[in-house]
């Protein structure tokens, strides 16, 4: 029986680990559209500058691409939210898969320890049988 919780225990190690590499991904992922964020942040901030050191030339294609920002920035934002929302789920999940191995893990400890006990019994009666069979001998 004690193989079987082996087996149980090595496959929820193994759903433990899926579930942190999908949080890494996930992460990275999120980090990656920071970088985006805080780089389209600097390109309007290098964009402001130039039109406002060229207004003649870069008036007018200024306000187009002030709009493009905006968009961009507001995808950025939205897909923000939707990582953070997938990051929470992923977390959960890490916990259940950690929580469920954690479970079976002392469901083995417990088990560990009834056997090392019982073993201990039997050789104990063992002891005391051969003890009992001296004492026995020696006053015969």
């Amino acid at each position: 029986m004690a193989r079987g919780l082996k087996g149980i225990t090595r496959f929820r190690r193994y759903q433990v680990d899926q579930a942190r590499r999908e949080l890494g991904k996930l992460l990275s992922q999120a980090a990656e559209l920071a970088h985006r964020a805080g780089a389209l942040e600097s390109e309007i901030v290098a964009e402001q500058r130039a039109a406002s050191e060229h207004p003649a030339e870069a008036g007018f294609a200024y306000g187009l691409y002030a709009r493009q920002a905006i968009v961009r920035r507001a995808q950025l934002v939205q897909a923000k939210s939707i990582m953070e929302a997938r990051i929470a789920t992923a977390q959960d999940n890490v916990r259940t898969e950690f929580r469920e191995l954690k479970v079976v893990e002392i469901a083995q400890e417990t088990r560990d320890a009834e056997e090392a006990l019982e073993a201990n019994r039997a050789a104990q009666s063992v002891l005391d049988e051969i003890g009992l069979q001296l004492f026995s001998r020696k006053n015969e």
